[in-house]
């Protein structure tokens, strides 16, 4: 046996009027869409259902049913929602701090560029400050070979011509041997 319509019509008035307060302080609270609506709302449910059942009224029973899933659904969506919240704020952090580490990375790199071009120029500076010192060596040791080659030569040209004055003068003394002889005898 059906509930009349003039019947369902008073039974969905009193919930309303019963709710019309209920909702009016949760919406002033700014928990319209929070786990107490959804609590009076589970309750509104399952009184439809209960009356569905007290009544034999399936459309009752029906509609305490569907608002039941509504909640549960609304209740699950809320869930998601935080989580999804939750994970977006983990991922906000996490990329944050893939940012700072990526930009530590970053001014490490150009700190190490910065020492390794340092260092390169440092070798650069000693491989010139030294190929001009070798050049320097080799200058002085180019300006004293011809010195060398002249002090070589003029010792050969004083050995010779000591030599000549030796020779000069062994033939001196030869002469004057022969003379010293050819005058006494």
């Amino acid at each position: 046996m059906a509930m009349p319509t003039l019947s369902r019509t008073v039974f969905d008035r009193s919930l309303k009027l019963v709710r019309a307060p209920i909702d009016a302080v949760l919406s002033v609270a700014g928990a319209s869409d929070s786990a107490a609506k959804r609590f009076v709302d589970r309750i509104e449910a399952s009184t439809r259902n209960a009356t569905g059942v007290l009544f034999h009224d399936e459309e009752l029973r029906r509609e305490g049913r569907d608002a039941r899933l509504e909640t549960k659904l609304r209740q699950r969506s809320d869930a998601l929602r935080e989580r999804a919240e939750e994970v977006q704020a983990e991922a906000a952090v996490e990329a944050d701090a893939a940012i700072a580490e990526a930009e530590e990375r970053q001014k490490e790199a150009r700190r190490k560029a910065a020492a390794d071009r340092r260092a390169a120029d440092k070798r650069k500076r000693d491989r010139e400050a030294k190929a001009a010192e070798t050049a320097i060596k080799r200058k002085a040791k180019a300006a004293k070979k011809p010195t060398k080659a002249k002090s070589k030569n003029t010792k050969a040209k004083a050995a010779g011509t000591l030599e000549k004055v030796e020779a000069k003068k062994e033939s001196l003394d030869a002469k004057e041997a022969r003379k010293d002889g050819d005058g006494r005898a």
